[in-house]
Formats: structure tokens, C-alpha cells, sequence
């Protein structure tokens, strides 16, 4: 329910951006410019965000995001210059980040068997926000240009209150939930001499302790963070610091790395198809912009019934997370190559309609590895830095899929059908390596024995 009235929030508001910066005096390329400072706002913000939930907490992070939104939305309906617009934008896209900090939410109250499927559902709920959402916007701003603005502003603030009386704290110690496996010894009992390498900590012990910091988030909080406020410069200075940290852990895991590379170059094949879809909708079928949201519709649709009904089920009958991903990158690049050569609109549908399951199957598993994989006591951090980089993406690709389309129409669906097929068997020769490793491990056990 907090993601959904999160996105319907957020879609009220995208009909009506750019006329309201263009009634304040505001040109194309300005307006341009103001759009990608929330792109620019969530690179920055997304790390230091997902930093400082691992020390104070993830629901008071992500009731401090939920709340600055409904206070940024409601000045940007009550701006009266662009300067205000512009202020609004950037303070959105540094703190609002309830979709870094609700993915580690899931991760830490879901059983890691169930992750999956909690990430796919996840997606569904964002994806009929984002139906909704534009929808109501477009029919309030024929009243009003400022009205979708106060209807999301006053949403945000449901929602803080839902989040605030209804979301439980995240504890270690829940009675509920499977511990997860350590990543070293494979355990689920005991400490995890992994889990403590990663956090810099000397083992401890459970129980009473681990109850006490369930108070905090789920974690107790750092020496230097305690009885700090979330708004305290010192906080987010910490916190800051705390991130290039963060990324020189990262660097040395290779499972780690690999795992967000895989995810960073596969949402940047997306976001090249969803930035070009547009143009290449309008030039090669000449479907214009009254049609092309039914497109975009289209997609949000396919979203929440592969989310919803088949991801999970597709998942088990591959056998796993580990084993669905390679499938899944073939899917959607045989699908994008459907796209980029499609003779008919109708074929370009199908080309859709193959393109967006694997793209929904592959983004749950990756994601339901890589918070399995980080560790309990930096998962915001590894999830802040995943965003940032999915931001860096969302700032460059439009630009790399503007330049394509000068060059040829099919050009962005070629490279990035063909890269998501690289990607589908780079990842089969690494799981092949990793059977091949195991095994000779185990020969190397039994030999011992």
C-alpha cells in the first residue's frame, strides 16, 4: 500500500510538469535541464540514503523520504517562479528514495525462498501506481495545473502516516523468518565470520542484543550515530563517507560486483528501448503522441500481470534465481531484435509483449540475488549504490539513444538485443565455471576424508 500511494504520487504529477515550468517562463531545453536534476539528485542521494538506513533504521529512512516528498510536491504546486521548481526537483531526487530503501525493507522481512516473488510483487504495485497516477493527473489538470501537485502532496502524507502506524520495525531477531545462510560457511546458526568480515565487526551474540537493535531498524546503530537525528549534518556527512567505503568493499566481492554489473548493463538496454520507443513509434509507424501512451500503458499492463502471475512460477521451473537469469536475458533480447526489425505495429506489440517478461523475470531475480548476497549490516549502502548507479544510467541513456536513432531506427534495439545476449551467456559460462569449482571442491573433501 506505501509503494503504491508512493508511485500514484509521483505519476499525478508527470502530465503536468512540463506545462507548469512552461507557464512559469520556462523553455524546452530549461525545462530539459530541470527534468534531469532528479535524475542528478537520485545519483547522489540513493548511497548516502541507503548508508544511513543501515544505521538508523529502514523505516525512519523511509518515512524521512515519503515525508520530504509530500513537502517538495506541495512547494511545487505552490511555486511562483521557476527557481522554486527548481529547488523542489532537486530536493526530491536527494531524499526521496523509498524505492532503494523499500527494496531492502522486503529483502529483511521476506524469507529468502519467498524473495523473489516479494520483488516481483513489489514491482506490480509500483507498476499500477504508475498507471493510475498519470491517468488522474491528466483528467485534474484540465481543472487545474497546481491541482495534481496538492492531490500527490497530500497522498505523501497518507502515506507517512500508513508508514508510520501500520510498518512494523525491521528485527534480527524475528522469530518469523529463516536466518539466512552464511555466505562463508553456508551456516544458518551461529555468527557468520562472512557477515562480520563485511561489516568490520567481531562476532557477537543473538537473542536479547539482537532484540534491542530491532528497535533501531533491525540493527544497532553505530557509536558515532547514536542519538543523532536523520536531519543532523554530521548524519549525512558520516554517511557520506560511509559510501566510498562502501564502494571499495564492493570492488573486492567479486559475486558483489558481478551481480551489479550484470544489473546495471541490463537496465541500461531498457532504459535505451523505453527512450527511443517514442521517436521510433512516431517515425517508422507513425503513431502519434495521442496513441503512444496507450503503448506506454501497454507495457505497465504487461508489468503487472508477469510481476504478479508468471515470474515467480518461471523462476521455479528453471530451478532458481541463479538458474531463470540466463533464460530470461534471451527472452528479452530475441525480443528486442523482434522490435528493431518489426514489419507491422502488431508485430512490434509481439516484439513487447516478448521483450518486457524477460526484462521483469531477469530485474526480480538479480535483485532477489543481490540483497541476498550483501551483507544484513550494509544491505542499504549495496542497494543506495545499485540506484546511483541505475540514476547514472537514466541520465546517459536518453542522450546515447538520441545519438543512435540519428544513425538508424533500429539501431538502439540491435546493440541492445545483442548486449542482453552477451549478458544471457557471460552469465551461463560463469555458472558453468562455478559448477565446475564446486566439484572439484568437493572431489577435494572427500579425498581429505
Amino acid at each position: 500500500v506505501a509503494v503504491c500511494l508512493d508511485m500514484i504520487g509521483v505519476g499525478l504529477i508527470i502530465p503536468c510538469m512540463s506545462s507548469l515550468s512552461i507557464s512559469l517562463g520556462a523553455t524546452p531545453a530549461q525545462y530539459g535541464f530541470i527534468s534531469s536534476l532528479y535524475g542528478i539528485g537520485q545519483l547522489i542521494g540513493s548511497p548516502v540514503c541507503g548508508s544511513l538506513s543501515d544505521k538508523l533504521g529502514r523505516k525512519s529512512v523511509l518515512l524521512l523520504s515519503i515525508g520530504e516528498a509530500g513537502l517538495f510536491y506541495l512547494l511545487m504546486g505552490s511555486a511562483w517562479s521557476l527557481y522554486v521548481i527548481l529547488i523542489s526537483r532537486v530536493g526530491v531526487g536527494l531524499i526521496k528514495q523509498t524505492q532503494t530503501i523499500g527494496s531492502v525493507y522486503i529483502a529483511e522481512v521476506v524469507p529468502i525462498d519467498q524473495r523473489t516473488r516479494a520483488m516481483a510483487l513489489f514491482s506490480t504495485v509500483m507498476g499500477l501506481g504508475f498507471i493510475i497516477g498519470p491517468i488522474c493527473g491528466s483528467l485534474l489538470a484540465r481543472k487545474s495545473l497546481r491541482l495534481p501537485f496538492f492531490l500527490s502532496a497530500g497522498l505523501f502524507f497518507v502515506d507517512l502516516v500508513f508508514g508510520w502506524t501500520f510498518l512494523p520495525t525491521v528485527t534480527m531477531a524475528n522469530p518469523h523468518l529463516p536466518a539466512e545462510p552464511c555466505p562463508v560457511t553456508g551456516q544458518t546458526e551461529g555468527d557468520c565470520p562472512g557477515q562480520k568480515a563485511a561489516q568490520g565487526t567481531k562476532p557477537t551474540g543473538t537473542g536479547a542484543q539482537a532484540t534491542q537493535a530491532g528497535q533501531n531498524g533491525g540493527l544497532e546503530l553505530c557509536p558515532a550515530m547514536k542519538g543523532q537525528s536523520p536531519l543532523s549534518v554530521r548524519t549525512w556527512l558520516q554517511s557520506t563517507k560511509d559510501v566510498a567505503a562502501t564502494l571499495r568493499v564492493m570492488r573486492k566481492e567479486k559475486k558483489i560486483f558481478s551481480l551489479l554489473l550484470f544489473r546495471v548493463l541490463s537496465n541500461a538496454a531498457l532504459l535505451c528501448l523505453e527512450t527511443s520507443m517514442l521517436i521510433f513509434l512516431e517515425k517508422k509507424f507513425a503513431v502519434d503522441s495521442k496513441s503512444n501512451g496507450f503503448v506506454l500503458a501497454y507495457f505497465g499492463v504487461l508489468g503487472v500481470v508477469y510481476n504478479f502471475l508468471l515470474v515467480e512460477r518461471f523462476k521455479n521451473w528453471c530451478g532458481g534465481e541463479q538458474a531463470s537469469v540466463a533464460p530470461s536475458f534471451v527472452i528479452s533480447g530475441v525480443g528486442c531484435l523482434c522490435l528493431a526489425f518489426a514489419p507491422t505495429f502488431n508485430f512490434f506489440l509481439l516484439g513487447v509483449t516478448v521483450f518486457s517478461f524477460g526484462v521483469y523475470s531477469s530485474k526480480a531475480c538479480l535483485l532477489a540475488l543481490f540483497t541476498t548476497a550483501s551483507p544484513v549490516a550494509q544491505r542499504g549502502a549495496y542497494l543506495g549504490v545499485s540506484g546511483s548507479l541505475d540514476s547514472l544510467v537514466r541520465v546517459l541513456m536518453p542522450v546515447t539513444a538520441g545519438f543512435l536513432l540519428q544513425q538508424d531506427l533500429s539501431l538502439p534495439y540491435c546493440l541492445s538485443g545483442l548486449g542482453l545476449l552477451v549478458l544471457a551467456a557471460n552469465w551461463s559460462l560463469r555458472a558453468k565455471a562455478q559448477v565446475t569449482q564446486d566439484a572439484i571442491a568437493g572431489e577435494g573433501d572427500k579425498k581429505q576424508k
